[in-house]
């Protein structure tokens, strides 16, 4: 149960935020501007997320911790590389997505579309912010072992 919980975490989040923002959206003054500044500032982020989650991609092989050595013997280093793969992607999809957003909005100015870019807008970077919380949390826990001073 718990295994399924930390899967399905970051996209179950993404999605009631995206929800809450499609719920809310008419209430907020400037969305337009929102978005924008919100790609603008995931722009850095995911593309600093994404170096170093890669850097991260071509070290973990070489960790050698009680907890990493745990991971690899129980047969679930395969999940945590498919977690770091996620979020890899997902931050790839941001970074890209930055700049098509904007080039779409310019294309199609009809109401409707825009509101629609932005809803897309906010469940990708939810589900990506989230989706590279879970990694690093669990990285994290990994790297940082107690037993070790003992």
């Amino acid at each position: 149960m718990r295994h399924t919980i930390e899967k399905y975490w970051p996209i179950a989040v993404a999605i009631l935020v995206t929800y809450v923002f499609y719920r809310y959206q008419d209430r907020v003054s400037g969305v337009d501007k929102i978005i924008e500044k919100l790609i603008e500032i995931s722009l850095s982020l995911c593309a600093t997320l994404l170096g170093f989650l890669l850097t991260i991609l071509t070290i973990i092989n070489t960790i050698n911790t009680r907890r990493m050595d745990f991971v690899k013997d129980s047969g679930y280093f395969h999940t945590l590389n498919r977690h770091l793969k996620v979020a890899l992607w997902l931050d790839l999809l941001s970074v890209s997505l930055s700049f098509i957003i904007p080039l779409m909005k310019c294309v199609n100015d009809g109401i409707t579309c825009i509101q629609w870019y932005n809803i897309a807008v906010v469940f990708i970077l939810g589900y990506t912010l989230f989706a590279n919380v879970r990694f690093t949390v669990i990285f994290i826990n990994l790297l940082t072992d107690p037993m070790k001073g003992k």
